[in-house]
């Protein structure tokens, strides 16, 4: 009898590691949740077969940073390996600092040295190759804006970043706050139209931001207060700014009242300083609003006479050395 039950006992053993071993063959480890994990990060989609995470065909081709031509695991595990650190590039966008990363990739392309036409040529080969740009691209794109025209090429990539970026994620289905672009790239298209004199298409962006893809964020109506030409673009912000649902606080209307007074309309700065002050609006600085309206009332009205004392010197010159002349004769 204990010869039996000895031999049930090791058989029920070797039952209990046979299970155990079918288990942990089954089971991923912590390098197949690494690898399964890199993949998602190269685009990739889960799909679960015998309790393991497999990268799923995607839609486009992840963003590697190198844009490289190898295709094969080996060569693109190794290139990630020596995959070089990107550039940090700081610009200043109407007196705030702003950075965009330029990868190693992107040198290689020669993105940083195309003017904007080309790169959103360079933009429409990826989407055409199945291989979504970042909005690093983007980014570089709007840096290179130089001229009105590049403005509206700029917003026209923009959108089309935003949708065919919302499309391929969509049929991932992947977040859809993973489709547009960041509040970074709208301060950067309100200083690049600022810096080319084309305020009237960074306050159009501003106003079909939804569709373009740019989140709105108050330091940018702010900025896009400062780059207003005429008072009518003026009035176009402060409404912006009511559409989005914001209260009118300190911030908004010293801009505007400031903004009203440096494009000369004076009498339009004075109608918001007094319906501001009349408001009651907390940490609006109305002394600063004064100041501003009288410096600029002070500088329109000392240049007619300046120009008109110049050339009124100049006739009496004129008429002394004539009446010298008559003496003479």
């Amino acid at each position: 009898l204990s010869a039996s039950l000895m031999q049930k006992r090791r058989r029920a053993r070797s039952r209990r590691g046979a299970n155990a071993r079918g288990e942990s063959q089954t089971m991923p480890n912590a390098l197949d949740s690494l690898r399964s994990l890199r993949a998602i990060s190269r685009g990739g989609a889960l799909s679960a077969f015998a309790r393991r995470f497999t990268a799923g065909r995607a839609l486009f081709a992840g963003d590697d940073a190198r844009d490289g031509g190898e295709t094969d695991g080996a060569s693109s595990a190794r290139a990630r390996r020596r995959r070089e650190p990107a550039e940090i590039v700081r610009i200043d966008v109407m007196g705030r600092a702003q950075y965009y990363p330029v990868s190693a990739g992107d040198r290689s392309n020669g993105y940083p040295d195309m003017i904007v036409r080309q790169l959103c040529d360079a933009l429409d080969a990826r989407f055409a190759s199945r291989k979504l740009p970042a909005e690093r691209h983007v980014q570089q794109l709007v840096a290179a804006v130089a001229d009105e025209s590049d403005a509206t090429m700029a917003a026209a990539a923009m959108a089309k970043f935003h949708h065919r970026r919302a499309a391929a994620f969509a049929s991932m289905k992947l977040p859809r706050k993973r489709h547009g672009l960041t509040p970074s790239s709208l301060m950067m298209f309100i200083g690049a139209c600022h810096r080319v004199g084309a305020a009237g298409a960074a306050l159009a962006a501003a106003e079909n931001h939804n569709a373009i893809g740019l989140p709105m964020i108050r330091p940018a109506l702010l900025k896009l207060c400062e780059a207003c030409e005429d008072v009518d673009q003026v009035l176009r912000v402060y409404e912006l700014w009511q559409k989005e649902g914001w209260e009118v606080d300190g911030a908004i209307a010293e801009a505007v009242v400031i903004a009203a007074a440096r494009v000369g309309e004076l009498d339009a700065a004075e109608r918001w300083l007094s319906e501001f002050k009349g408001a009651g609006i907390d940490a609006f600085d109305a002394a600063r609003c004064e100041t501003a309206v009288a410096d600029k009332r002070a500088e329109m009205a000392s240049s007619p006479d300046d120009d008109g004392g110049e050339e009124n010197g100049g006739e009496e010159e004129g008429g002394d050395d004539a009446e010298g002349e008559n003496e003479s004769k």
